[in-house]
């Protein structure tokens, strides 16, 4: 049974309107008949099915019925989520990840001419030479950048370089703010290279100094990522 099957996802979104995502909530086949605009039979007969598929827990208590969601059916709202957010091009709200040591190549391909004036004119600031490397440790975080790579909202080009005879890829570049404890914030940008060396737990983020030594933050401490929203 998929969420594309309309009476999962319709109950599961009733549900989670009334707080079933965090915690049971109590409410009559009436009550769920009515948000739903279905008899009560129906709402009963969709309410045993998703019970009997794991998507809901269902007790009875008194009059009325005791609903939580599960893991499953919360998979189902959040797959719905993110499909959604493709289809509006949004961006996650947030991404947190933790400090972690990069592969010490970021500094020097950001300080190339070639791309160091696209970034200059993309973002408004001149980028510190290093990338923050910030290691997703939560589904929830990885999810997010997922979602977000799908919405490749700008880029910078790739172009030759000389000294190498090596063609550099372009840059992928999404706006955000980096946020640090409770006072630190600052503009900064995610980048992820076209032909990137760093696997998808790993996301780069540019700001316009060094935060490590301007924050004082080491490796494993958490930074939040605020893309901006494309308007």
């Amino acid at each position: 049974m998929a969420y594309t099957k309309s009476n999962v996802l319709r109950i599961l979104i009733v549900l989670g309107n009334e707080g079933a995502v965090d915690k049971a909530c109590n409410l009559t086949t009436i009550q769920i008949a009515e948000k739903l605009d279905v008899s009560q039979q129906t709402a009963s007969r969709w309410l045993e099915e998703l019970s009997t598929e794991n998507y809901i827990e269902k007790n009875l208590v008194g009059q009325g019925l005791q609903l939580k969601i599960t893991e499953k059916g919360k998979a189902i709202l959040k797959k719905a989520h993110t499909d959604l957010q493709l289809i509006f091009h949004e961006l996650p709200h947030q991404i947190r990840g933790q400090l972690a040591k990069g592969l010490g190549e970021g500094g020097y391909y950001i300080a190339l001419p070639g791309y160091l004036k696209q970034f200059e004119k993309k973002l408004n600031f001149t980028p510190f030479a290093g990338t923050l490397n910030l290691r997703l440790v939560t589904e929830e975080d990885l999810e997010a950048f997922q979602l977000l790579l799908k919405n490749k909202i700008d880029q910078v080009e790739g172009f030759f370089h000389e000294e190498t005879k090596r063609t550099l890829g372009k840059v992928f570049i999404w706006k955000c703010e980096i946020h640090y404890a409770k006072n630190k914030k600052v503009d900064g940008a995610i980048i992820y290279p076209d032909r990137t060396h760093h696997h998808q737990g790993i996301m780069e983020v540019l700001a316009p100094f060094s935060i490590r030594e301007e924050w004082k933050v080491e490796d494993g401490d958490t930074i939040v990522i605020r893309p901006n929203q494309p308007e």
